[in-house]
């Protein structure tokens, strides 16, 4: 079962900490999970993975970003493993008998068919879209268009104020309740 309201309670709590408004413009994922103590690190991976995250008993935890990938979809990357930090403890590995525990966030987690995968979506949906800030940008939209491709669209200035594409703000908002896909 996933745990949405402990999910959007934490994530409430990290805004607040961070003293996020609607007027921030994105929010600075990097910068939320270095300051726990998550070193982000942006490289060529040259495959279908988008990002992990590593976790040392001893060295602590480092978050591994597609630099291939364009910078909404690494930015939803480092709040998914966010998630995965905060959410979930890893899948343990034994190497050189060191022990270290490790998320691969690929194709299986685009789908989410697994609740640890959704809870990690949808952490990051929370973080990037806040609620209360959608809300108020929803505010002067009397008419939600999602088919209107045009780059200056209600949807789109939202999707960009977010630092988000239009599809992760369109799936945010179904699952809000605001339109149906």
């Amino acid at each position: 079962m996933v745990r949405r309201k402990y999910i959007q309670n934490l994530v409430e709590g990290l805004l607040s900490n961070f003293s996020v408004s609607e007027n921030n413009g994105p929010i600075n994922v990097k910068e939320i999970a270095e300051s726990m103590g998550v070193h982000v690190q942006s490289s060529d991976t040259k495959d279908n993975v988008s990002g992990f995250l590593y976790r040392d008993t001893n060295t602590g935890a480092v978050i591994g970003v597609n630099s291939d990938q364009n910078e909404n979809r690494q930015r939803f990357t480092i709040a998914h493993e966010l998630g995965h930090f905060l959410l979930h403890e890893g899948e343990p590995f034994f190497i050189d008998d060191n022990f270290f525990k490790i998320n691969l966030r690929d194709n299986k987690s685009s789908k989410g068919s697994d609740t640890i995968e959704i809870e990690a979506n949808y952490f990051a949906a929370e973080l990037l879209m806040p609620r209360l800030i959608l809300e108020k940008k929803l505010e002067s939209i009397k008419n939600i268009d999602v088919i209107n491709d045009e780059e200056n669209s209600p949807l789109s200035e939202i999707a960009t104020s977010l630092g988000v594409s239009k599809q992760a703000l369109t799936y945010r908002l179904a699952n809000l309740g605001y339109i149906s896909l």
